[in-house]
């Protein structure tokens, strides 16, 4: 049977193995170039006619996080190719830079693709000032990606202490989104991201009942945070209640 596959193998014609994308020359240069930190190799890709080429070298600046790279990146926000825009979106939120939020915001409302919209509200998130969080507070969606988007971005600016009221007030109104996924991140953002949870105590208390482990889990983190007797009898209660054994453990922790 070995034997039978190896010939096989053998006999495939050449065209089958190129359609390995690591067999690309260009590609293996960029890799190269994004291993070695070479900043300068990679921006001349940014302007080369393949697409593919466009958005592993934009890619690579996720991992370089080159804050000098930032002018380049904006430019191929406006690339015709979404892809590319999404990978220079999130190349962006990797820099972490002030500046890099303030071109994402500019360039927010031109975006059509709603993957690459959600992919920009997480990225302003990563890079979030004041006035970046203010912006992802404001928005208003019925879409589950970007709702998710929102929260994820949120979520990132609360993880880097840049919180607002405002800001609580969006992820609240997130706690009940029919989604789930999102529901999950901004669960998240009560447990690890905010300190002090005593003006949402009555809104932890209702989340606690969600139909979703992973939510009832960091719920209960942000309920151990408030430390009072109706904290510990609420944790009690649904300790004996629940079903699932990560959220018994969660409970214990809290």
């Amino acid at each position: 049977m070995l034997k039978n596959l190896l010939i096989c193998f053998i006999l495939l014609p050449c065209g089958v193995l190129a359609q390995n994308k690591f067999a690309d020359k260009t590609l293996q240069a960029i890799y190269t170039a994004q291993d070695q930190r070479d900043s300068k190799t990679l921006l001349g890709y940014f302007t080369n006619e393949n697409p593919n080429y466009r958005q592993q070298a934009a890619l690579a600046f996720a991992s370089v996080q080159d804050t000098n790279a930032v002018n380049e990146l904006v430019k191929l926000l406006i690339d015709s190719e979404a892809k590319v825009r999404q990978s220079a979106v999130y190349a962006l939120g990797q820099t972490r830079a002030e500046k890099s939020e303030v071109k994402m915001i500019e360039i927010f409302a031109l975006e059509k693709e709603e993957s690459v919209k959600a992919t920009f509200l997480e990225a302003i998130g990563k890079c979030a000032t004041a006035k970046g969080l203010e912006f992802l507070a404001n928005l208003t969606f019925k879409e589950p990606a970007l709702q998710l988007g929102q929260g994820r971005g949120i979520y990132r600016a609360g993880l880097k202490r840049v919180i607002a009221d405002k800001g609580h007030l969006k992820m609240l109104t997130l706690l009940k989104s029919s989604d789930i996924a999102t529901r999950q991140i901004v669960s998240a953002y009560w447990a690890r991201a905010v300190q002090d949870v005593k003006k949402q105590t009555a809104e932890m208390f209702a989340a606690f009942s969600d139909t979703d482990a992973f939510v009832r889990m960091n719920i209960a983190a942000a309920i151990g945070k408030l430390k009072t007797p109706e904290a510990l009898a609420i944790l009690k209660t649904r300790f004996e209640k629940d079903t699932d054994y990560r959220v018994k453990v969660a409970i214990l922790r809290a």
